[in-house]
């Protein structure tokens, strides 16, 4: 073959030029216009569908990563849809409030970290015998403290040991901490206990316009100091019950009222007032049934057991199947759980006011049944399991397995 040959090219078909007319030149220029405009508005529909939230019941989360909040001990549950603004315009207006009490929340309620213009329980605890002016909401709480006679805050020092016990994660650690344990330990507790029932050792004094003065005794101040602490009161395990106050009544402020505002601990505020029915769980170690209710709604659960993952930061269970509760007896300074539980509820009051009455009948050596009853005359009723019987001191209750059988306790 020749090397010079001619290579054959393959055939490319010609080409024909196509002249556009450019007449309407305007009409074209419109309709590519109005055919980007459609498909757009397409996609923004479709965008928006997706985004924009539906009316019903939704989790509400806070705005982002906010700092130091207590949101991560509650959940937030609104109908959205039951005001008069849309369910995007009242989603957000809830979504801000909610992100901003959580913060000041977390703050107010502190009892080791001042915070730059915050009137904190810290603030409390670093200036005792001095006036110091506290956030309005924290004033009314400790105000609530006193007029019912609660002293268990003052506490402090044997919260701050005890409560290591929820970090444990072997038995051998936990004697540190429990005094059940610990004779030592029990001695110091039982120390703590008797400085904070006296008035005359430690003691707040109510100076209006928020100002109060944290009255501690020389003795318990040196004592104080022996145990390297200036934690002289700690709401501990009572705290979230005032923080859902605070939660709820943030939004009820605001004009929003449709929520349901539950702490991981047991604390809950229903604050919806339109015919509907709602249901709590009942435990006897396990589930054992669901009470009906209707909002609006205070509630408080106290147990003697864990019932969930959260739980083991506040209960450690042995190898020997005792339970370490979270709530110290202040005659004492042990921990003690008088029943396996107990739901307290009330439509008058908000869940502090609620803890407050139920706390004398439940932490302690035993069971106050008689003044739980007394307490109905107060519209604060009580719900708790005994012997397979489901206990109730309302007039009724509902409960949703009906072979399980009720009491009324009057």
């Amino acid at each position: 073959m020749n090397r010079y040959a001619r290579k054959k090219e393959q055939y490319v078909p010609k080409l024909e030029k196509i002249e556009l007319s450019q007449k309407n030149i305007k009409l074209r220029w419109v309709a590519a216009i109005a055919f980007f405009a459609v498909g757009a508005a397409s996609l923004a529909f479709a965008l928006n569908s997706y985004l924009t939230p539906e009316t019903g019941w939704e989790q509400i989360a806070i705005n982002g990563d906010y700092g130091e909040t207590c949101a991560d001990e509650f959940l937030l549950m609104y109908h959205l849809g039951s005001g008069e603004e849309s369910p995007s315009t009242e989603k957000k207006a809830v979504t801000n409030i909610y992100t901003d009490s959580c913060e000041e929340a977390y703050k107010i309620f502190h009892s080791e970290t001042e915070y730059n213009g915050v009137g904190n329980l810290a603030a409390i605890n670093a200036g005792p015998n001095q006036e110091v002016t506290v956030d309005p909401a924290l004033y009314a709480v400790l105000e609530k403290l006193d007029n019912h006679g609660i002293r268990t805050h003052y506490l402090g020092p044997a919260y701050e040991i005890y409560n290591g016990i929820f970090g444990c994660t072997e038995d051998y650690q936990t004697a540190d901490y429990d005094p059940l344990q610990n004779p030592g330990l029990k001695t110091t507790f039982s120390e703590i206990a008797g400085y904070a029932m006296a008035e005359e050792t430690i003691d707040l004094e109510f100076l209006g316009d928020h100002r109060v003065c944290l009255t501690v005794s020389d003795d318990y101040l040196r004592y104080a100091n022996t145990l390297e602490t200036n934690r002289f009161l700690d709401l501990s395990w009572m705290k979230n019950a005032f923080i859902a106050d605070y939660l709820a009544d943030a939004l009820i402020d605001g004009g929003y009222s449709h929520g349901v505002i539950t702490s991981y601990d047991g604390y809950t505020r229903n604050l919806e007032t339109q015919e509907e029915s709602f249901y709590y769980q009942l435990y006897d170690v396990k589930p054992l049934a669901q009470m009906e209710y209707r909002g609006p709604m205070s509630l408080v659960e106290l147990r003697g057991y864990p019932v969930n993952a959260m739980d083991r930061m506040r209960y450690y269970t042995l190898e020997t199947g005792a339970v370490r509760v979270p709530y110290l007896d202040v005659t004492d300074g042990l921990p003690k759980a008088a029943a396996g539980s107990l739901v307290a509820y009330s439509e008058d009051v908000g869940c502090g006011d609620l803890l407050c009455q139920i706390l004398p009948t439940y932490v302690g050596d035993s069971f106050d049944e008689e003044r739980l009853a007394d307490l109905a005359k107060s519209g604060i009723y009580g719900v708790y399991p005994q012997n397979g019987t489901i206990c109730h001191t309302a007039d009724a209750v509902t409960i949703t397995d009906e072979s399980i059988e009720t009491k009324h306790i009057q």
